[in-house]
Formats: C-alpha cells, structure tokens, sequence
C-alpha cells in the first residue's frame, strides 16, 4: 500500500506501479472503484497535529514537468482557477496544468510520532 501512496504523491504518474495498477485518473484497479483514505487537511488543524494531509500544489511546465509552487521562477503573473485547475498567462493568454497533490509519509516518519 505504500508504494501506491508514493505513486500518488507524484504528480507526474497517472497510475501505481503494482500489478494490477490503480489508476488515479480514473481510481480504479481492474475495472473495480477504489478510493483514498486521507487524514485531515494540514490547513485546518494547528501546527503540532502530526497525522495531517500536507498538500502541495504543481504547474505543468512547458517540458511537461510538474513544478512545485513556491519554487523560483521568472516574475510572470499568473491567474489561477482551482475549478477547472489550470493557470492562465493574463499577457501571453497561455494555460498550464494545475494539480494538487499530498506530501508523501512513510509509514517510518508516523510511526515514530
């Protein structure tokens, strides 16, 4: 199971490595509907609560790479729509690829809380 959550934490794989794959487009594993179990959102609780959800959010960049927000970049403006989750160039009009995804945790970094 916690090679599936590693998967998932990566933004730029669409389906598990394991035989049969889930796939998180989709999340489905042969045909049959499987679901996440998720702690609760790190932003809604107090900064000592241990067993959170840490989410991160990623751009698509230009090489099809997904970018972490809050990493250095060039002083462009962005406007971003978490509906249909994409970021829009207001001055070239160029959309890019959004996705959240949640910080991955071993199942070592919980046990030792």
């Amino acid at each position: 199971m916690e090679d599936i959550e590693r998967d998932y934490c990566d933004p730029s794989k669409t389906q598990s490595c394991g035989d049969p794959p889930v796939d998180f487009l989709s999340w489905t594993q042969d045909s049959q509907a499987v679901r996440r179990l998720s702690t609760v959102s790190s932003v809604t609780k107090p900064p000592h609560y241990v067993l959170t959800t840490d989410w991160l959010w990623y751009y698509r960049a230009e090489r099809g790479n997904w970018v972490e927000y809050g990493q250095p970049v060039d002083r462009r403006q962005y406007v971003v729509s978490f509906k249909d989750m994409y970021q829009r160039n207001p001055k070239h009009r160029t959309k890019r690829r959004v996705c959240r995804r949640p910080r991955f945790v071993s199942v070592a970094e919980v046990t030792d809380h």
